[in-house]
């Protein structure tokens, strides 16, 4: 609910603060005293476009502020929105050099504004906020009445469903095509990398092999050299090992001490005979083989080729992966496509089933709406026919119907579409009977009526007030009216004065207490000149909307 609602330099007001109460509240007034600026200010508050000039004269910016109490589902999509979202709300809209609007000090954009306020806050009376007009709304209004939410959530379900299944379907063909298109080159390329057969570490032990067979003249001339030395020759690395060794058996005869040292030169003698006869085999096994080489040249050069063309060994063996998968994946494709298909139809039955279950619904519920609406304008004084058609269209997540509301005003007409023939008095009665067929479930919470009395007298004017009184259980009406037969149903009544002081005008909202409202409502009754017997009248009538709304 608004539980504040503070105003400064906004045309004839220079600063108001007013509470507003649950229930019923009425502004009542004299014509031109500035009720419809009350309004005006309201209307910028939730986002709607106002012009500089409402800005007082003499002062820089004016200042529109709103303080709500709102439930958890609106907070939670300031939440979403990244404002803070914590009771009381308070909204901010300055009008000056820029527009700015605020939400709990979080500068916000226009757009924001107004999608917070078409949640918390229905207009009614000026055609740029009255959701009636809009024809989307026109099914949301049925569905609210049919309570048929959870269908619509499961016929969503089903439609988010379908489309994905539709999405998977038409890739998996585009991708078919492709592969189709590719066969011969995935075939190939396969083929290349399968008959490769390229072991990881292989060009490394490639490598090595390479620089050897082409080093084998070289080895052969250095080990002929090693082996001279070793073995041949007067002074040989052997023969002088063996001299020495056999000297240090000696000299370990005539003194043990020296013992160890001579057999670790007659163990070391051993090794060198192993290590001479190593280098003879190692000789004796190195070959040169042109043949060799041009087959190790060759399957590098195969290595490095395919390494340049697929990016490396593993992103060969991940490419090797990858096209043998496409071969399978070509192979399957019919099986898969048909799989798929049947799987894609069989949503689409389903959704087209459900979404003609549910404009089955709709249009038996929008007849009985559309007679309920019809009845009670009738109480209202307002002779209409109320038509709501329904018509086959595109098929979306919330089902295959169009919906929209006709009227037909005078015997003989032809039906037309509401949004372009109401008046704003009509709009007004018509949203005030939709508002009180549907009052427990609409999710808007605060209901402003403007032009609810225009063109009604008083007898249809104390309906209509009981009607209000009756919304009023389920909603924050704010309501502002001429009648008495209106205002006498009042939870909460408040007066809006002017006067002029310095050439000035300065306009206020005064809250009335019971004595104040009597003599307001004799004042709506007989005029400026006050009456015993409209003051009688006014207290009568106060009894009679108590009793009237015990009875309801």
């Amino acid at each position: 609910m608004l539980e504040e609602l503070r105003i400064r330099n906004f045309a004839v007001i220079e600063n108001l603060t007013v509470r507003f109460g649950s229930g019923l509240n009425v502004i009542t007034g004299e014509t031109g005293a500035g009720k419809s600026i009350m309004i005006q200010a309201l209307s910028g508050l939730i986002g709607e476009r106002l012009d500089p000039t409402v800005i007082r004269s003499g002062a820089k910016q004016a200042v529109v502020e709103g303080v709500f109490h709102l439930g958890d589902e609106v907070l939670r999509f300031l939440t979403d929105h990244g404002i803070p979202a914590e009771n009381p709300i308070i909204i901010r809209r300055l009008i000056g050099s820029g527009r700015a609007g605020y939400i709990n000090d979080a500068l916000v954009t226009m757009r924001l504004l107004k999608n917070l306020g078409e949640r918390i806050v229905e207009l009614v009376g000026q055609h740029e906020h009255q959701s009636l007009l809009r024809i989307d709304n026109h099914r949301n209004y049925l569905d609210t009445y049919l309570g048929i939410e959870p269908q619509r959530v499961e016929l969503a379900r089903i439609y988010r469903a379908y489309l994905e299944r539709k999405r998977a379907y038409e890739e998996a063909v585009r991708r078919g095509e492709e592969l189709k298109e590719r066969k011969e080159l995935i075939s190939y390329q396969l083929k290349e990398l399968e008959a490769a057969d390229i072991k990881p570490g292989e060009e490394e032990i490639l490598t090595r092999e390479l620089n050897l067979l082409k080093s084998a003249e070289k080895r052969k001339a250095y080990i002929s050299e090693i082996l001279h030395y070793f073995y041949e020759g007067k002074d040989s690395a052997y023969d002088l090992l063996a001299r020495v060794s056999e000297l240090m058996e000696k000299l370990s005869l005539v003194d043990p001490a020296m013992e160890r040292d001579a057999q670790q030169l007659k163990e070391l003698l051993i090794q060198a005979e192993e290590l001479g006869r190593e280098i003879s085999s190692y000789q004796e096994r190195i070959e040169y083989s042109p043949e060799r080489i041009d087959e190790v040249i060759n399957r590098l050069d195969q290595i490095r080729r395919l390494k340049k063309k697929y990016g490396g060994i593993e992103a060969m063996e991940a490419k090797r992966k990858e096209l043998k998968a496409a071969l399978e994946q070509l192979e399957n494709l019919p099986f898969d496509l048909e799989k798929r298909r049947a799987e894609l139809d069989s949503t689409h039955r389903k959704l087209l089933e459900y979404a003609d279950r549910l404009s089955k619904i709709r249009r038996q519920g929008g007849e009985k709406l559309a007679a309920e609406i019809e009845a009670m304008l009738k109480g209202l004084k307002m002779e209409a026919r109320f038509l709501i058609r329904i018509e086959e269209t595109e098929l979306t997540p919330e089902g295959k119907d169009r919906v929209e509301f006709y009227i037909v005003s005078n015997p003989g007409e032809e039906p037309k579409p509401l949004r372009k023939v109401a008046s704003g008095g009509e709009l007004s009665r018509i949203i005030l009977v939709m508002k009180s067929i549907l009052a427990a479930s609409d999710r808007i919470p605060i209901v402003i009526f403007d032009e609810i009395d225009t063109g009604i007298g008083g007898r249809v004017g104390e309906v209509v007030g009981l009607r209000l009184s009756e919304l009023a259980r389920h909603h924050q009406i704010i309501c502002i009216t001429h009648l008495p037969q209106i205002a006498k149903f009042a939870d909460h009544h408040f007066l809006v004065e002017k006067e002029k002081r310095k050439g000035m005008t300065y306009s206020w909202l005064k809250p009335l207490d019971q004595e104040e409202r009597v003599v307001e409502l004799a004042r709506m009754i007989g005029g400026k000149t006050l009456t015993r017997a409209a003051l009688k009248k006014a207290r009568e009538m106060i009894e009679e909307a108590k009793c009237l709304r015990s009875q309801t």
